[in-house]
């Protein structure tokens, strides 16, 4: 027995000292671990400096505001909001009109778009320019959802167009993360955000893995992005090079769609494209720039703009930085809502779509 146990003892000795000189070389060779390459990440000290610093001190909760559907849906828990006066979630989960057919006189809009046409930052949330658009006398569905992209945009066009009868489908395209090299990974009842105290936690890791729970995803970011791991299993897995390359074995990655051309955005328009001339709609895209790219020379621009030169869209050129808040947040402020509004307000009016269109 005690030959055995020497023999054991042994061969865990060498593999110990054969892994630490493997770390030793790997690390010499450049190769990093998990928490450095979040280190490395675009804008790490503004976006994760003070959440990791909050981390050490803050007890961590999670709240049951938006989730996945079994169509793959993004889209708002009426229950968590029903005690909302100020944002009433209807029952398919989004802001604002029941997702209903109506008869009426007045110009039907379905605005599909992401956190801009949700609403965020507008004070109080009625001062949004999809709500600007309601009080102008049009009759607003708002299919904006906070965090998604034109994958969601084509979903949602796909199964509400054919109810609601929209006179147009405006899709409020964002110049930022909608024009992405990779979509973001939406499979049905797998949540693509969990919303916590702190912050919105991706549903996935960088593998493309979904996380069960909020819990394990923000254990995930909490040791993947902040380097806080509180076990020697977990400090093997993120601090170290051979723990990598254990944690990628253990973690298969799934294919995630890289697409340099970002052909999947003009893909997804096609499909809404189709589904209005299906249902006798107006398809009408509304470009939302990017502040810091918003200037008449920039290259950057003109490169998003290209991808959509096979549909009709609208881009409103005078938007300055004074009409966003600041970094991080970078969406409208109550100024950018209201000249958005008026912008949305004119092209309408151009194509003959004032507030009443039907005698």
């Amino acid at each position: 027995m005690k030959k055995i146990i020497k023999i054991v003892s042994f061969n865990i000795g060498l593999l110990v000292v054969l892994m630490v000189i493997l770390e030793i070389f790997l690390r010499l060779a450049g190769v990093s671990t998990i928490v450095d390459m979040g280190k490395k990440a675009p804008n790490w000290k503004r976006h994760y400096r003070g959440i990791c610093r909050k981390i050490a001190t803050t007890k961590f909760k999670s709240y049951n505001r938006l989730y996945t559907d079994s169509e793959g849906i993004f889209k708002a828990n009426p229950e968590y909001f029903s005690h909302s006066k100020n944002n009433p979630i209807n029952r398919d989960g989004f802001r604002g009109n029941p997702f209903e057919y109506v008869d009426t006189p007045r110009a039907k809009l379905l605005l599909i778009g992401d956190s801009f046409t949700w609403g965020s930052t507008a004070r109080p949330l009625t001062n949004c320019f999809a709500d600007l658009l309601q009080q102008a006398g049009y009759y607003v569905y708002n299919g904006g959802i906070p965090g998604v992209d034109p994958q969601q945009y084509a979903l949602i066009a796909k199964k509400y167009t054919p109810i609601l009868k929209p006179d147009v489908v405006a899709v409020c395209l964002y110049l930022g993360n909608d024009v992405r090299s990779s979509p973001l990974i939406m499979q049905p009842n797998k949540n693509l955000y969990y919303f916590t105290n702190f912050g919105n936690l991706l549903g996935y890791d960088d593998n493309g893995n979904f996380f069960k729970d909020a819990q394990e995803a923000f254990l995930y970011f909490k040791n993947r992005k902040c380097g806080h791991c509180t076990d020697p299993w977990s400090y093997f897995l993120f601090k170290t090079v051979v723990g990598k390359a254990i944690y990628k074995i253990l973690h298969h990655h799934q294919p995630v769609k890289f697409d340099p051309s970002r052909q999947w955005v003009t893909k997804a328009l096609a499909e809404i494209q189709e589904t209005c001339r299906l249902n006798s709609s107006r398809l009408m895209i509304f470009i939302i720039p990017v502040p810091s790219r918003n200037t008449p020379k920039n290259k950057i621009i003109e490169k998003s703009l290209d991808l959509f030169k096979e549909f009709q869209y609208y881009y409103p050129g005078d938007f300055q930085k004074s009409d966003y808040r600041l970094p991080p947040d970078c969406h409208f402020n109550n100024s950018g809502h209201r000249k958005y509004a008026d912008f949305i307000l004119g092209v309408l009016k151009q194509n003959g779509y004032d507030k009443e269109i039907k005698p």
